[in-house]
């Protein structure tokens, strides 16, 4: 039997899997968990904290908040206070935090953030680090022409520096760029490795990386909720 870590809903913890109602269902499954329904939400929550969250056009022009107001114009959309005031993505995000999370803090650890000498961030840069993402003939290469890589490039040297080198952190910031190149049916070729940020899968799935649709499998039987195939990196049966 496969235990499922809980999760909170209105204050409770509850075991998974877990049925919200007859139409949506909270699950966990390899490198994710998830939340589905068939009025055309769902949720995915990996182990490395990337979050993806897709709506159904029925949704469009009625969002707001850090969904943006989904109409289709991505210039318009860090906005908080009105359609006017356009934000950085730092305080787009500072302006939707909702109550206080311990977990959820700005800046560093006692106000001062550790600075990196030229030494570090050129090895940070080199492409057994960030600069995999740029490489051209890298396992991201055809992934270059459809999410600009720079971002995601600049992000991971700060990261690193932020966590001192620790290889978790490049290990999230190639995931994250995994993550997008995948949902924009990009191929993406193996990066990870046995001894390089490779998951630990459950016993009788295995690790898959797919811009592709792959049916997802659970050890129970729902006829409720249609389950939507996996698009990116998990663990299946």
């Amino acid at each position: 039997m496969q235990f499922w870590p809980p999760l909170q809903v209105d204050g409770v913890k509850r075991n998974m899997l877990y049925l919200f109602s007859p139409t949506t269902l909270a699950f966990s499954l390899g490198l994710h968990t998830y939340i589905y329904t068939d009025n055309g939400f769902e949720f995915s929550l990996s182990k490395e904290g990337i979050v993806s969250i897709s709506l159904s056009s029925k949704y469009a022009n009625a969002t707001c908040g850090l969904c943006g107001n989904f109409n289709s114009d991505p210039a318009n959309e860090l906005t908080a206070n009105g359609p006017e005031e356009h934000l950085s993505p730092e305080h787009f995000g500072k302006a939707w935090r909702s109550g206080q999370n311990p977990w959820c803090v700005e800046g560093c650890l006692g106000g001062s953030c550790p600075k990196c000498s030229s030494e570090r961030l050129a090895r940070f840069s080199d492409l057994e680090a960030c600069g995999k993402i740029l490489e051209v003939n890298g396992p991201f290469r055809n992934c270059h022409g459809k999410v600009d890589p720079s971002s995601f490039y600049k992000h991971c040297i700060s990261d690193l520096c932020l966590h001192r080198g620790l290889q978790p952190a490049l290990c999230h910031s190639q995931a994250e760029y995994t993550a997008v190149c995948l949902s924009y049916k990009a191929t993406v070729y193996a990066w990870r490795s046995p001894g390089f940020c490779y998951p630990s899968c459950p016993s009788s799935t295995s690790y898959s990386m797919s811009s592709a649709s792959i049916p997802l499998c659970l050890g129970c039987k729902n006829n409720t909720v249609e389950m939507p195939p996996n698009v990116g990196e998990n663990c299946l049966c």
